[in-house]
């Protein structure tokens, strides 16, 4: 048999606080990360379009990410499909 307790007086305020303050943590953590992956996106996409448009200026720009010819973010960032022209847009 389940046995429930009403809360009241000092214990329903106090599990109120207790709870509130879980809340808000929470809250606060989620937060911090929505904001940090926010500015780590603006950043790739910063530097991809500086990527982007460095090639255009200068076909031989070599960019930082790129490691190898089968492993280059330049090629992926000045392809048609990373421009809004692609099969995605």
């Amino acid at each position: 048999m389940v046995r429930c307790q009403l809360l009241t007086g000092k214990r329903a305020g106090q599990w109120g606080q207790a709870h509130a303050r879980r809340t808000v943590a929470a809250l606060g953590w989620e937060q911090v990360l929505r904001l940090m992956l926010c500015a780590l996106g603006l950043a790739l996409s910063m530097y991809a379009l500086h990527v982007e448009s460095s090639r255009e200026q200068d076909p031989g720009y070599r960019a930082m990410c790129d490691l190898s010819p089968s492993v280059s973010c330049s090629k992926v960032f000045t392809s048609r499909c990373a421009g809004g022209t692609g099969p995605m847009a």
